[in-house]
């Protein structure tokens, strides 16, 4: 009856030495109190794959004891949670990305080198409201607040709009406090499958 639904994230990320492989089953639940007010429950759960390659450093010192002689290699559970509440055109959405917040341990066998790198717990609130345009072309723009909180870090907020035209293509501007703005755009391509693009501006 439309109350539940099962999910698939396949993740593959590259950024300098970094490498993360990994997916997650997630399930979501709906539950109704009237046709415009409802609640959504998410979980999600799966492995990650977290590889240091060490071969692609670029150092003014390759004796330095801080470096690993090659690649290493570790997997981990990762899991994440949310809500959103729905009143009409208002939406209030809390999450906790890698909830478990793993501590990975590196050990080189080579040099005996140990280094660690900690799935970091995220705490992130939400405040979006959307508004019609126009009810007869199926217009509508929501601009969306996101404040996110990771302990031992600056508090971090964004500023989100995006233009929707019956579920079916968007247009829409972003700012992340500090770091950059982004503009994105999309289209669906049929009934849930979409396809979106977004390109950041570093500041």
């Amino acid at each position: 009856e439309k109350k539940a639904g099962l999910g698939l994230i396949l993740v593959s990320d590259k950024r300098g030495i970094n490498k993360r492989n990994g997916g997650n089953l997630s399930y979501s639940y709906r539950a109704n109190f009237n046709e415009e007010t409802y609640l959504l429950l998410g979980l999600s759960a799966g492995l990650v794959n977290q590889t240091i390659d060490y071969s692609r450093v670029v150092s003014e010192n390759f004796n330095d004891p801080t470096l690993f002689t090659g690649q290493q290699q570790k997997t981990s559970v990762d899991g994440n949670t949310g809500f959103a509440f729905v009143w009409k055109g208002l939406e209030v959405a809390a999450s906790v990305p890698q909830l478990l917040g793993n501590k990975i341990n590196y050990v080189d066998n080579t040099s005996g080198v140990r280094a660690s790198y900690t799935q970091a717990r995220h705490y992130m609130g939400s405040l979006k409201y959307k508004f019609m345009i126009s009810e007869d072309k199926g217009i509508s723009v929501a601009p969306q607040a996101l404040v996110r909180i990771v302990p031992g870090t600056p508090l971090q907020y964004d500023g989100n709009v995006n233009l929707d035209w019956k579920d079916k293509f968007w247009i829409g501007a972003s700012y992340k406090s500090n770091y950059a703005a982004s503009v994105n755009a999309g289209v669906c391509l049929y009934k849930q499958l979409n396809i979106g693009y977004s390109y950041e501006f570093i500041m």
